[in-house]
């Protein structure tokens, strides 16, 4: 299971109290095990298209996570409610985090709405959409 929201300062300070270190990447609480993750939001401009879309960011050490953090706070607000959205593409956040030497893991998630597909195209004219 994924902790959700290492990127929120006052989550962050929760996680790395409550959290206990086990094996490999694991950490426990309460005899269950987690890995350290978040969703981040992408909204930017590319091939004249606006993009919207969600990654999901799984984390090593915490040592790791603040600085993914600090890098990450320069492109969005980490203290908003919910998941920060950064106004990056995709492709830069995974540069952010191959840069760091501890291995993060990320993950597209899914476009921001629902009838936008990950090229931008605009899905509401579906037929399956209309049927009652």
């Amino acid at each position: 299971m994924a902790t959700g929201d290492f990127t929120h300062p006052s989550w962050y300070e929760e996680l790395r109290k409550k959290l206990v270190e086990s094996s490999g990447n694991l950490f426990t609480y309460q005899n269950v095990s987690y890995v350290l993750g978040t969703e981040v939001s992408c909204v930017y401009q590319q091939s004249g298209r606006l993009r919207r879309v969600h990654l999901l960011l799984y984390a090593p050490p915490f040592d790791a996570v603040s600085r993914i953090s600090t890098a990450l706070s320069k492109w969005g607000n980490l203290s908003d409610d919910g998941r920060p959205t950064f106004t990056i593409s995709c492709g830069f956040v995974q540069k952010v985090l191959y840069l760091s030497p501890e291995g993060f893991y990320e993950r597209t998630n899914h476009p921001l709405v629902p009838l936008v597909s990950l090229d931008g195209r605009n899905r509401s004219s579906s037929p399956w959409l209309n049927k009652p």
